[in-house]
């Protein structure tokens, strides 16, 4: 049977002043309502910020990662008609100049000579710009904003009182601006670029492992997009998953089906919701990339691909969204840390 979870509807801090999750934080909203202000937990906070962008053209995510013992920004370009591919990243020891808060609305800042970001939300939209030197030299610039978030899928996943994440996924936002690299700029309109958002901040098990996907497009009706997860939740009577269908969000109880080969991820993936057919999904990948980090005792495994999205996704008041050759994110994560 799908999960019952509580939907808050009111303002409140996550954890109380010793840094223990609060037992009325847990649930989701349809709006970032939770302070992530906590104290303790000394090298065991997760704290990020990713962005992940398309076009028509073009693909990128852009991220501001801190692991309390390593902070790690970057930034993946993917030119879509030509298979061009561009990277950017910095490690720093104990996350040192990587500014996140504690809300959503929080800005966020790093800047190296290599590598620099920053995420400034106002009301007008959230501002998204970097300036990075990838391989051979070559630049690779963002001066982006997107559009303000109306509801979006917010959940804190409760392990236990010591162990717990807020997350906040925002999907189906506009964008409008431009990304330039190596003497080519990419236009983008917010009739047909899109953002979703993962940001998250809490206290992670040692060994998790998940998949995640998400996605925005254009549909016949309107804008929609989606977030699903597997694996990390399970067990906490939360789920991570949700359709964002013309401006509304339906919140999905059930868990997800990723069906892939894990020995060839280039193969197609099918993703379908078990307890019913709000999500029936075939994606098929076009490029990929592995990342290791190892930082001794901390050892993480990325498995992370770009593809196209085929297929239906249907809410619970009977209104279903033909998806077609939209471009989404699929990854699988195994960390120890």
């Amino acid at each position: 049977m799908p999960l019952i979870e509580k939907e808050l509807t009111q303002p409140l801090s996550l954890c109380d002043q010793d840094g223990r999750l609060l037992p009325e934080a847990v649930g989701w909203s349809r709006y970032p309502l939770h302070d992530c202000q906590f104290s303790g937990h000394w090298l065991r906070r997760k704290k990020w910020n990713f962005w992940f962008i398309t076009a028509p053209e073009c693909a990128m995510s852009i991220a501001m990662v801190n692991l309390d013992y390593a902070g790690i920004v970057f930034v993946h370009f993917i030119d879509l008609t030509t298979g061009e591919t561009a990277d950017s990243a910095v490690t720093v020891p104990f996350g040192v100049g990587i500014r996140l808060g504690a809300t959503v609305d929080d800005p966020c800042h790093f800047a190296s000579r290599k590598l620099s970001v920053s995420f400034h939300p106002e009301a007008s939209g959230t501002s998204v710009q970097a300036t990075a030197i990838c391989p051979g030299d070559k630049p690779l610039s963002l001066d982006i904003v997107i559009d303000p978030p109306g509801e979006s899928l917010n959940v804190v996943i409760p392990w236990s009182a010591e162990r717990f994440q807020f997350t906040s996924k925002q999907t189906a936002r506009p964008v409008h601006g431009t990304i330039a690299y190596n003497g080519k700029t990419y236009l983008l309109d917010r009739q047909n670029a899109f953002a979703s958002l993962d940001f998250g901040r809490g206290v992670w098990p040692y060994h998790t492992r998940w998949n995640w996907t998400t996605c925005s497009f254009c549909h016949a009706e309107g804008v929609a997009g989606f977030n699903f997860g597997k694996g990390w939740t399970d067990e906490t009577g939360m789920t991570e998953n949700g359709l964002m269908i013309d401006g509304v969000l339906y919140k999905l109880s059930e868990q997800m089906l990723f069906s892939y080969d894990p020995d060839n991820r280039m193969l197609p993936w099918t993703l379908a919701s078990e307890e019913s057919s709000a999500v029936r999904l075939t994606f098929t990948p076009l490029f990929a990339r592995t990342e290791h980090k190892n930082f001794a005792l901390v050892r993480t495994t990325l498995h992370q691909v770009i593809g196209r999205y085929d297929g239906t996704l249907s809410t619970p008041d009977r209104k279903t969204v033909v998806v077609q050759n939209k471009i989404g994110i699929c990854e699988e994560q195994n960390a120890r840390w």
